[in-house]
């Protein structure tokens, strides 16, 4: 399976002059936490398809990947991953399709996308045309709703919630805006949907109308943790998901026998090494590629 990762947008909200998927999380552009759950659920072979400031966002992450540059930076999601299409077209199988702003999505989660792909080919027989990754939030403000066939994990399709009626908008069920498609089916989509009247963009989700419409079957498949599905569009949300992030390191290093006395006022980073026994206090910050040996207090 190859994954395409869509790097392209501006960040408006963040006033800022550096591309958004370069906001640094503990330390790290926020892409290196998408690519990096790529990586560790399985996907080697990685496109990023880049807009605004592209070349920056090049320099940063290195020629680990194939680059794609999307030259209407209005064009929408379903735009940006056309301009990757010599990546993925001449070949039958899965792709998946990643925002570059969804820093929460866990490895397990793209295994688990993986593996639900070929549950579904060894039990059932069939060839998908797509899996959608969703979440149920308590608040879904703002994400598009996600309509089932009533019983079933089938997708009917997605609406957008300026979209969606009032009883759509009740929907707790939401697009966490992780695609797996069949190449051949979202290549037929990609060439046939329409921009979107109102802001001339072309969405993935008409992709996912498209392929339904078309006999396909588009399944949902749940995200592990509803945090998942939290974007990164704003500073706020930002803090939000480095805080996430931040203690999901420091809990996998109390399961290796570190010791965290008020962990909520620790700083670590990814790349940092901490031996078995070692205890840290409050207000300590751990940077970069430090290492703590064993029993250090």
């Amino acid at each position: 399976m190859k994954a395409v990762v869509l790097a392209g947008g501006m960040g408006t909200r963040f006033k800022s002059h550096k591309p958004k998927v370069l906001q640094p999380i503990l330390g790290k552009p926020m892409l290196w936490y998408v690519v990096s759950a790529l990586r560790q659920g399985g996907i080697e072979d990685i496109a990023v398809v880049v807009g605004y400031r592209g070349e920056e966002v090049m320099k940063e992450m290195g020629d680990e990947y194939s680059y794609f540059v999307q030259e209407n930076p209005k064009g929408g999601t379903a735009d940006a991953v056309l301009a990757s299409v010599d990546f993925w077209r001449n070949k039958e199988e899965y792709l998946l399709v990643i925002n570059g702003d969804s820093p929460l999505v866990s490895p397990e989660t793209i295994k688990g996308m993986k593996r639900f792909i070929r549950l579904v080919e060894e039990y059932e027989r069939i060839k998908l045309g797509g899996v959608v990754l969703t979440a149920v939030l308590d608040d879904p403000t703002g994400y598009g709703r996600i309509l089932r066939e009533e019983g079933t994990d089938r997708i009917i399709r997605i609406v957008e919630e300026k979209d969606a009626t009032p009883h759509e908008r009740n929907i707790r069920e939401i697009n966490a805006g992780v695609y797996v498609f069949f190449t051949p089916s979202l290549l037929e989509a990609l060439f046939k949907i329409r921009p979107s009247e109102e802001t001339g963009e072309l969405y993935l989700t008409e992709a996912v109308r498209y392929i339904t419409e078309r006999g396909y079957e588009v399944r949902a498949f749940m995200a592990s943790e509803p945090v998942e599905a939290v974007g990164v569009n704003t500073r706020w949300e930002l803090s939000f998901a480095e805080n996430v992030l931040r203690m999901k390191l420091i809990k996998f290093w109390s399961i290796k026998g570190v010791t965290f006395h008020m962990p909520e006022t620790v700083w670590i980073e990814p790349d940092v090494e901490l031996s078995e026994n070692v205890e840290i206090y409050p207000n300590v910050t751990l940077r970069g590629a430090s290492k703590i040996g064993k029993d250090v207090v």
